[in-house]
């Protein structure tokens, strides 16, 4: 996991780090803004890769890694993937996962910044040419 003083773990694929820093470096974005974006990434791709059957059924959520995403992965996801990743955290994601006594399925606010960092992720992907189509 990350040190206190990084925003992110120092196996994230290179090319969410190199989306984070731009955030931050370029855009301006706070690092409370940077961590957020780095955990709704990691909750995709984790899910993606769940969805897929990338990794076995029986793999704890939270250990799935996300070190081998890579573009022809990211390429491989489609809108529909998408759909389900956001059915996934309305009716399955905590909405407040520290707590014993919890409702299921994340709020709107909460899906609308998911959406947000996803659509921001592959809109910088889509400008910088490393992929074509932004789902």
């Amino acid at each position: 996991m990350a040190k206190k003083n990084e925003l992110y773990p120092k196996d994230t694929p290179q090319v969410i780090r190199d989306f984070l820093n731009y955030l931050s470096s370029v855009r301006g974005r706070s690092d409370a803004t940077i961590k957020e974006y780095f955990l709704d990434l990691r909750t995709f791709f984790r899910f993606i890769k769940q969805y897929k059957g990338i990794v076995q059924d029986d793999v704890k959520f939270s250990n799935i890694s996300i070190n081998d995403i890579d573009i022809d992965f990211i390429r491989s996801i489609t809108l529909s993937d998408m759909y389900e990743f956001m059915i996934f955290v309305k009716n399955e994601r905590p909405t407040y996962h520290k707590s014993n006594n919890t409702t299921y399925g994340n709020n709107s606010s909460t899906r609308s910044r998911k959406t947000a960092s996803i659509r921001s992720f592959y809109k910088y992907l889509v400008s910088r040419n490393l992929i074509e189509t932004n789902i």
